[in-house]
């Protein structure tokens, strides 16, 4: 059994949270979060307390799992509308730069074209230089899901050190081929 659910998820002061069957609705000062979640998902709000209990609904090992994950989620939902999730990004190479335009980023990363990335509602971003990129918002999910899609618009080259990469996870530059030869 998951341990998480033995006790609530503690609901803080401005955060508005609406539940309806499976579907829950986070508001707060730096946001909104809605998610529906499996049928099985058994949540209970205790306004009074601002408590959020979640049941599992039997023993089941897809029911305990759910359970947990649901907790989780949940969690990360009042997390993110009182402060906001971020992930920062690094562009490097020759020539390589990223610059805003509106709600998209331009990049020009080695290819014959600039790429253009329209940023989905709900997420922010800040270009700083011309290297790197600011991503917050208040839901985790999206946030990593929008990392990951500019990221993969030029993969970090472990070899050479070009690329785009999560400024938290530094580049470990491998030698090439020629390296173990004398």
């Amino acid at each position: 059994m998951s341990k998480l659910i033995k006790k609530p998820i503690i609901v803080p002061k401005g955060v508005e949270v609406s539940i309806n069957g499976t579907s829950v609705l986070v508001k707060g000062p730096k946001g909104e979060v809605s998610k529906t979640f499996h049928p099985d998902a058994i949540i209970e709000y205790n306004k009074e307390k601002g408590e959020i209990w979640i049941r599992k609904k039997s023993d089941e090992k897809f029911h305990k799992a759910l359970s947990g994950t649901v907790y989780r989620i949940i969690s990360n939902m009042i997390n993110g509308v009182v402060n906001p999730y971020k992930k920062e990004l690094i562009v490097q190479g020759t020539g390589y730069r990223v610059r805003a335009e509106g709600k998209k980023l331009v990049f020009q990363v080695g290819y014959s074209h600039q790429v253009e990335y329209e940023v989905p509602d709900g997420i922010n971003f800040k270009v700083e230089g011309q290297n790197k990129i600011i991503i917050e918002g208040a839901d985790k999910e999206k946030v990593g899901l929008v990392a990951a899609q500019i990221v993969s618009i030029k993969p970090p080259d472990i070899y050479k050190g070009k690329g785009i990469w999560y400024a938290d996870k530094p580049l470990k530059l491998k030698p090439g081929k020629t390296a173990g030869k004398k």
